[in-house]
């Protein structure tokens, strides 16, 4: 990611995952439908809407208690790699 980087993704499932890496810790802000995505329903990943990268791995972004069709949107800090969803 560079200056100002991020990601809009339309998704339809309960829970959100993605791998995610950064040479040095950074964070990336989870907004969902517009808003910072609240605490009930953020990934165990997610803490106040926000998610630190301290090593490459899979990061457990949203945890819905149903599916449906949501928008996310994910604001990184510059030097931070994506790679690959998932879904459940």
């Amino acid at each position: 990611s560079g200056k100002n980087a991020s990601l809009v993704y339309r998704f339809e499932a309960a829970k959100v995952f993605l791998v995610m890496s950064s040479p040095k810790p950074n964070t990336v802000k989870v907004f969902l439908d517009g808003s910072p995505i609240p605490a009930d329903l953020s990934g165990t990943d997610v803490k106040d809407s926000l998610i630190t990268i301290e090593k490459d791995r899979l990061y457990h972004l949203v945890n819905l208690k149903t599916g449906g069709v949501h928008t996310l949107r994910l604001e990184f800090e510059p030097g931070i790699s994506i790679f690959a969803f998932t879904f459940g």
